[in-house]
């Protein structure tokens, strides 16, 4: 029963969102500017005066606007698409010929998706090719690796020359770069990952916050 009563809803979700969407989808149209006639007959390369009210009176735009929304969701509840004057057929038979081709290019899609996205997902967690960023979503490793490779030529030369002008005031102990985890490295390995030192300044406010409270 439970199962049933979410199924209910489920569908009642479904047809409330298509009835929705195609009364949103009328307005937008008669909301955009200029005469969706004059559009139509437009991409048709002109049309007689006779065949342009033909036009209006098929869909109804000789009507007020309450009695073409009623026409509009009322036919297509009932499957009734209206006639293409652009392909002189049925609008529901145009899309009933293209849905093969539709389901066939869905179809491969999704196959390569899976097959090709569960292998290289495999592969990205067995082997991680990244020592900046080694996780398993390739996007963010290789924005995070572009970066940190970007970042190296001036930040590398920063702590070389910063470590000199230490040990010539007398500076004989370690220097030790903050990472944004609040961890700490030493200045060779924070020169090779710039990137780790982003949100260092943050990191090192909240720990020093901490030893003061």
């Amino acid at each position: 029963m439970p199962f049933l009563w979410w199924l209910a809803r489920r569908i009642a979700y479904a047809i409330a969102l298509l009835a929705a969407v195609a009364v949103l989808n009328f307005g937008l149209m008669h909301l955009a500017p200029g005469d969706i006639v004059q559009t139509i007959v437009g991409e048709m390369g002109g049309a007689s005066e006779e065949t342009i009210a033909q036009l209006t009176r098929a869909y109804g735009l000789d009507q007020s606007f309450p009695r073409q929304l009623w026409l509009y969701v009322s036919r297509v509840a009932t499957g009734d698409l209206g006639h293409s004057f652009y392909f002189n057929q049925p609008v529901l038979g145009l899309i009933l010929d293209r849905v093969p081709a539709t389901v066939l290019l869905v179809t491969c899609a999704l196959v390569i998706a899976i097959l090709l996205g569960t292998f290289l997902g495999v592969m990205a967690a067995r082997y991680p090719s990244s020592e900046v960023a080694p996780q398993i979503r390739e996007y963010p490793r290789t924005v995070t690796t572009a970066c940190n490779a970007a970042t190296m030529p001036v930040v590398g030369p920063y702590l070389d020359e910063f470590s000199s002008w230490l040990a010539a005031q007398g500076f004989g102990g370690g220097l030790l770069i903050m990472l944004s985890n609040g961890g700490v490295v030493s200045a060779e390995v924070a020169a090779r990952n710039p990137i780790r030192m982003v949100e260092s300044g943050p990191a090192a406010g909240a720990l020093a916050g901490a030893w003061y409270a």
